[in-house]
């Protein structure tokens, strides 16, 4: 799952094994971002994340920055971003955050056009 927010794009995935585990984590969601700053924007905003490590993927993975994170605490940070939407443009929202690179911006409406190409 794809999750777009004023604190960064991230790719929700199921966890996959754990040193010294079973082959998978079924109660565990790999919480993935291509940049780091995201990740720490998301812990700023929900202090359930805090405790949950930021790791670094081995070269050449797809994206370089995730945590991993009991898949009901991201419920309920998903739950609380939802809730506190107050805005009514997303991009405009995200280009006036003085937390977020540009780029990310730009990167949004580039997203926003690939898809409006699919609208019929």
């Amino acid at each position: 799952m794809w999750v777009s927010s004023v604190a960064g794009t991230f790719s929700v995935v199921q966890a996959g094994p754990e040193p010294g585990q079973r082959p998978n984590a079924p109660g565990k969601l790999m919480v993935r971002a291509r940049v780091r700053r995201h990740l720490e924007l998301l812990q700023r905003d929900h202090p359930s994340l805090r405790r949950h490590q930021i790791i670094e993927s081995e070269p050449g993975r797809d994206y370089k920055w995730r945590i991993i994170v009991p898949r009901a605490t991201f419920a309920r940070v998903v739950a609380a971003m939802v809730a506190g939407i107050g805005y009514g443009n997303f991009k405009g929202a995200c280009a006036a955050s003085p937390d977020l690179d540009p780029a990310y911006n730009t990167a949004l409406h580039d997203v926003w056009a690939v898809f409006r190409r699919l609208q019929k």
